[in-house]
């Protein structure tokens, strides 16, 4: 990791370059939940909580999950020299198949944070900061499938990482901005598999029913996952084939908060190892249903252990979840060393 916001690429022979299961480019949150009120306070008026989670949040969500679930991952992002960074930063060390060689910390950034409410199945944010500018530089790693955050820009190199064969996989967050929808577009050439929620897809295309929608943004190269909450996801694959619909496990789901993100974490986790589209959805909807029963976004993700215990209470779809956690949980430590050598002048 690099204090200096230079550029942490190194200078490692091509044939040296390791290879991760799952690469993550994004901004990294601090998330504050709040949760258990029985409404919201009135103008000066005080309302207490009845549980609390502090945790990373933003692209960590993603990574996160994608390593608690076996796959080796990469996170690129920057991060601050402020108190909240440091807090975020000591959660994000404490994940061993997670490698933070290409963060950086940037003396003047602060982290964005968020203060996250749920209530009656919904949930409200009230957030600071900004989001870190597209990084510049392509990370000294190759990756079988990588996650851009759409929202955060598109950085110049992901095409190269999809012309040696990374599969590319896309979020596009939510922007009231008119010009939103174009700008996502613009993205879209570069984009294997685009996710998203009911919300942003019909927001998107303009369409009300989710499978026009998601047939819409889909094309010979490129597959759509739409997000259904407690329904579940639907997808239509680049074959342009029957729409897969997968159900979620019914669960007493606490907090909502990047549940969605988990599905994309257990998603590339799962197509990382060579999962066909419907069973590498199958295993990410029941990791992202597991991770609602608990409170925060990347704090609740499971890991394996959790998602096989939920795969065996229910049926249907979990039969894959089951067979693809085994599969995931063969032994492995990261293939890059700075994951567990980063030094004291590192720390923020």
């Amino acid at each position: 990791m690099r204090m200096d916001g230079g550029n942490p690429v190194s200078d490692t022979a091509e044939a040296t370059v390791p290879t991760v299961q799952a690469l993550f480019v994004g901004t990294v949150f601090l998330d504050i939940v709040l949760a258990g009120m029985p409404r919201l306070p009135r103008p000066g008026a005080e309302e207490w909580a009845d549980e609390r989670a502090v945790s990373v949040g933003g692209i960590a969500n993603t990574a996160v999950a994608a390593a608690r679930l076996g796959a080796t991952s990469a996170l690129v992002s920057t991060l601050g020299a402020d108190d909240f960074s440091g807090i975020a930063l000591k959660q994000l060390r404490a994940e061993p198949l997670l490698d933070l060689s290409n963060v950086t910390i940037q003396a003047e950034r602060e982290i964005p944070l968020t203060v996250v409410v749920p209530m009656a199945g919904e949930r409200m944010f009230l957030s600071h900061g900004s989001l870190a500018q597209p990084a510049p530089y392509a990370p000294d790693v190759r990756a079988r499938t990588m996650f851009v955050a759409l929202n955060d820009g598109m950085p110049t190199w992901v095409g190269k990482f999809r012309d040696a064969g990374t599969l590319v996989v896309a979020g596009v967050g939510w922007d009231e901005d008119p010009a939103w929808p174009r700008q996502v577009r613009g993205y879209l050439d570069t984009v294997d598999v685009l996710v998203l929620n009911a919300a942003e897809a019909r927001h998107l295309t303009g369409e009300q029913d989710l499978e026009t929608a998601a047939r819409q943004l889909a094309s010979p190269t490129r597959s759509v996952v739409v997000t259904c909450g407690p329904h579940g996801a639907i997808a239509v694959g680049n074959s342009a084939a029957a729409t897969i619909h997968v159900r979620a496990p019914a669960v007493a789901a606490k907090d909502t908060t990047g549940a969605g993100d988990v599905l994309i974490g257990a998603l590339m986790a799962a197509t990382s190892i060579g999962e066909t589209l419907e069973d590498s959805l199958a295993f990410a909807v029941t990791a992202a249903a597991d991770a609602t029963t608990r409170l925060g976004g990347a704090r609740a993700a499971p890991d394996l252990s959790q998602l096989l215990e939920r795969a065996s209470t229910a049926s249907g779809a979990s039969l894959s979840a089951a067979r693809i956690a085994q599969r995931l949980r063969a032994p492995k430590t990261s293939p890059l060393a700075t994951t567990s050598a980063l030094t004291e002048e590192s720390h923020p």
